[in-house]
């Protein structure tokens, strides 16, 4: 028997946040299969890809810096595509600061037996993990699903994994036989099919207001952001420049939207960075970003950067970056909060 409805909604905790699927169709009993196969595959990233899990392929890769390990096919794929972000980036995408993370306790440091063999102390062999002596450059991708360390370091996929394992639950219900949809992993999204999703991002400066709204169709979008302490900008949150270990100057936020939510979600961290120097990035992954702060909304596509003007009254006026693409006017919400409308919507070619 076929149960008639127009969309389902199930939410659970993955990922270290709540990841909600959002499915449309006629067919109920097989939306909730469905829903229930994208879950499966997303717990089997958190699996396989956790900082935090003891039998995880990244903890068995940061407790043996020197061997190869064999891992999953799949974080060896997620691995080697943060390598070439990083190569594209020039060091600013850059999994390894997971020592660095450690060091400053935003990540739980893990037991090292590799530190145990040599005989050295475990704060010892962090601290040369935690070294930005080390890079990307010294992550080998080997060839059968291998990773070999040329060095003592610790990585964390947390930048960009989340975003893999939203492309894996779409693939797992495009191949289902679900048409249109939504998975979204706290704010890194992906919708398919012919729905047209509407999302806000957070001010950075006050993220109890929504800073701007996006449609977003056939496509996926991610934000980055080190939301200030309080009102006003300052240092904060835990995403860092891996050039110089420093945190990303809070009050700032960066969204991405890209073909998939991997890429859009690797790339935000990029543009947080990176700001209007991001452009180039963004034009060789198909992708637009824009960024919200203190002195307003920017778009930034393919090189353009445009910031958002005010009149003299300190209203916003609007703003656009290759229209074709990408628009953006001025709203007011209820709260007389200005909020930037940035239309999105076009599907990525």
């Amino acid at each position: 028997m076929i149960t008639r409805c127009k969309r389902v909604r199930r939410a659970r905790p993955l990922l270290g946040t709540l990841v909600e699927i959002s499915l449309a169709g006629n067919d109920a009993n097989k939306l909730h299969k469905s829903a229930n196969a994208a879950f499966d595959a997303i717990a089997s990233i958190h699996d396989i890809m956790s900082f935090h899990l003891a039998g995880s392929d990244i903890s068995r890769l940061n407790s043996a810096a020197g061997s190869v390990v064999k891992v999953d096919p799949r974080t060896w794929h997620v691995i080697k595509l943060a390598n070439e972000i990083s190569l594209s980036s020039d060091g600013v995408f850059d999994i390894t600061v997971g020592g660095e993370m450690m060091a400053r306790g935003d990540l739980p440091r893990m037991q090292s037996h590799l530190a145990d063999r040599t005989g050295s102390s475990r704060n010892g062999f962090w601290r040369n993990a935690s070294s930005r002596t080390a890079s990307w450059r010294d992550v080998d991708i080997l060839d059968a699903n291998r990773v070999r360390f040329r060095r003592p370091l610790a990585i964390d996929v947390g930048g960009i994994a989340k975003g893999y394992a939203v492309d894996c639950a779409v693939r797992v219900l495009q191949e289902l036989g679900v048409d249109n949809g939504c998975v979204n992993a706290g704010g890194d999204l992906r919708v398919f099919g012919d729905e047209s999703v509407p999302v806000e991002v957070r001010d950075p400066v006050n993220p109890q207001i929504m800073g701007a709204r996006a449609t977003l169709q056939e496509c996926a979008f991610a934000t980055s952001a080190n939301y200030a302490a309080d009102t006003g900008p300052g240092p904060a949150g835990v995403v860092l420049d891996p050039r110089d270990s420093a945190p990303v100057i809070g009050g700032h936020s960066a969204s991405v939207r890209a073909k998939t939510c991997v890429i859009a979600d690797a790339l935000a961290k990029c543009v947080l960075v990176m700001g209007p120097e991001s452009g180039k990035i963004l034009h060789n992954h198909d992708a637009v970003g824009f960024m919200l702060g203190p002195d307003g909304p920017a778009l930034i596509d393919g090189g353009e950067y445009q910031k958002r003007l005010r009149d003299n009254n300190g209203r916003c006026e609007s703003f656009v970056a290759k229209p074709e693409a990408v628009q953006a006017t001025s709203l007011t919400s209820s709260s007389n909060t200005d909020l930037a409308d940035i239309n999105v919507s076009g599907a990525v070619q």
